[in-house]
């Protein structure tokens, strides 16, 4: 293990500042569990000069984890700086004006050295200088931003075994607890650089929900989710409920650079979409700055956000906010309800330059006939317009290029968590062995929480992605509705989700295309094989049954006296209701 200790004018400075190079220091003293970090004493006494009490209490917070490194009796603490005083600046006369500086800064470099500390960290150019001539043992002096690069390798090293480590930790979503507080602080503060009065606003916020925590009831209730891999937490989610009890503002979806990537923040929001529709949200908007389009529309726009404008100069001069919203349907449409619908929701939400053109220009086709037919929707102009113009919103056969493309499944996304029953959409049972089912919506397989949910932490699992192999089987398709029976050894269903994507193939191929986001070796793909070709399907949505351990195979076969527990079995949309309604009030 490697350690570094940290001089005063290191940190300091680039605190106040807030400095991104400290984000990146600050990040490896959480994710970096083969690195040791200290900071000397007098760090802690110069923060008590800061006048700005929140930030001054803010940045003692994020220190309060590094340990201080101290000598440990007064006399030994003057041996070590007297000792190390003559080695580096033996010229140093009492009463003269650098004494009592250089004699702190010898105590600070000549603790890190009977610590046995691998690099001493400091910005002073003087004593950079006297490490070259005076050699100080196994100890290095180094600059802050050689401690970076000296991280920066190190991390680029590690970058396989960080992985390795996230796939062994336990990783859930839990609700807020008032021991959180500072660790949320310190997470905000890496964006205070993107917007400048982050900790204030945050404070407010924190304030609410640690009133609600002690059973206070709020006119605008905060409520504040975070992910954890093992006990670190990976960042946060923040959102405020409206007085209307409708609509809800998502004011903070963060995740830490170390556990970027990994597709938590996916899961993340499809916690929260959850958690929506469960308080009967109708409405969610976020507004994040435009240079952070590119790292968060992705994760909105996979869960049905849209831009719907923006707002100049709303934290910092010079810069734009964007606003994106997403709507909350909970309703089931059929075939001969899916016109009206879609000149209820979806036309009456286009822009405006297409929805002034009038209820009775709009002609909805219906060619709902699976999850990847068209929702045609032609608009046309007034008839003394020349040219006229015809534009096809949503899907149609032979798209334009300046047309937009929906399908059945991208409608039920944007309007999660609207369900359309197309006529050859179809439910299904299959089977899945049960340590399969542990690893599916997770990392790991010890974790249980699965198939031991703890409700009152509000668990969801995270896996990266979602990917199973069967044996070739064309009557499943993207779409369809796929119910989990779990097969050995506890026999029972498990929850349900949406496949979103199916291919067969070679097991080579889409192992190397799909293999590493599910839960098979290329063994137990290859044995799925029929004449040289598997099927693997995405899945997404997925959602657990409360009441999963009850519905056993007893309860399957009561409902579903054909049912064959090794197969693909295909169901009505009644005993999928049914499914549905049992397994939350069992």
């Amino acid at each position: 293990m490697q350690t570094f200790v940290v001089d005063t004018n290191v940190l300091l400075p680039l605190l106040k500042e807030h400095d991104e190079r400290v984000t990146a220091f600050l990040s490896a003293t959480r994710l970096r569990t083969d690195l040791e970090f200290l900071i000397t004493e007098a760090l802690h006494l110069d923060l008590q000069t800061d006048r700005d009490t929140e930030r001054r209490r803010v940045h003692q917070s994020l220190i309060s984890t590094l340990q201080t490194i101290n000598a440990p009796t007064e006399a030994q603490r003057d041996n070590i700086g007297e000792e190390w005083l003559q080695h580096l600046f033996p010229l140093s006369v009492p009463g003269s004006r650098t004494y009592d500086h250089n004699r702190r800064d010898a105590l600070h470099v000549g603790l890190s050295v009977s610590r046995g500390a691998d690099y001493f960290v400091t910005e002073d150019q003087a004593l950079l200088k006297k490490s070259n001539c005076s050699p100080l043992g196994d100890t290095q002096l180094i600059s802050f931003d050689s401690m970076l690069k000296v991280l920066t390798e190190s991390t680029r090293a590690k970058a396989d075994n960080w992985i390795n480590y996230i796939a062994g930790q336990t990783a859930y979503i839990r609700s807020y607890r008032p021991e959180d507080r500072t660790r949320i602080e310190a997470i905000a503060l890496e964006l205070s650089n993107v917007y400048p009065g982050v900790l204030k606003w945050l404070s407010g916020k924190l304030d609410i929900a640690d009133r609600m925590a002690r059973g206070c009831d709020e006119p605008e209730p905060v409520r504040i989710f975070l992910p954890f891999i093992g006990d670190a937490i990976a960042g946060y989610a923040l959102y405020t409920n409206r007085k209307d009890g409708k609509t809800a503002k998502l004011g903070t979806f963060y995740l830490l650079e170390g556990y970027r990537q990994l597709s938590i923040g996916y899961h993340l929001l499809y916690h929260l979409l959850q958690q929506w529709d469960a308080e009967g949200v109708e409405s969610v908007h976020v507004t994040f700055t435009k240079e952070l389009h590119g790292r968060l529309m992705p994760i909105f726009d996979r869960y049905g956000f849209e831009l719907v404008g923006h707002v100049p100069e709303a934290y910092r001069p010079g810069t734009s906010e964007l606003v994106a919203r997403k709507r909350f349907i909970g309703q089931v449409i059929y075939e001969h309800d899916f016109a009206d619908f879609v000149r209820s929701h979806y036309i009456s939400a286009l822009p405006a330059d297409v929805n002034e053109m009038g209820g009775d220009r709009f002609q909805v086709h219906d060619y709902l006939r699976n999850a990847t037919d068209t929702i045609g929707v032609r608009i046309q102009s007034d008839a003394n317009d020349d040219p006229q113009v015809e534009r096809m919103i949503c899907m149609c056969p032979t798209p334009e290029p300046d047309n937009r493309i929906v399908d059945g499944l991208m409608l039920e996304r944007m309007l999660y968590p609207l369900e359309i029953r197309w006529p050859d959409r179809q439910p299904f049972l299959i089977p899945i062995r049960e340590e399969y089912a542990k690893g599916f919506f997770q990392f790991v397989d010890k974790q249980l929480a699965l198939l031991q949910p703890t409700e009152d932490e509000m668990k969801r699992l995270l896996r990266p992605d979602n990917i199973f192999f069967k044996a070739p089987n064309s009557r499943i398709k993207r779409g369809d509705i796929a119910i989990f029976y779990v097969s050995s050894p506890r026999r029972h269903l498990i929850g349900e989700a949406v496949v979103t994507e199916v291919e067969v193939g070679a097991p080579s191929c889409l192992y190397a295309k799909f293999g590493a986001k599910g839960v098979l070796s290329m063994e137990e793909v290859e044995a799925y094989a029929r004449k040289g070709r598997v099927l693997a399907f995405r899945f997404d949505f997925f959602r657990r049954y409360r009441r999963a351990e009850r519905m056993d195979f007893k309860y399957v076969k009561k409902l579903v006296p054909s049912f064959n527990p090794i197969t693909y079995y295909a169901i009505p949309y009644e005993t999928l209701d049914k499914i549905r309604e049992d397994g939350e009030r069992l």
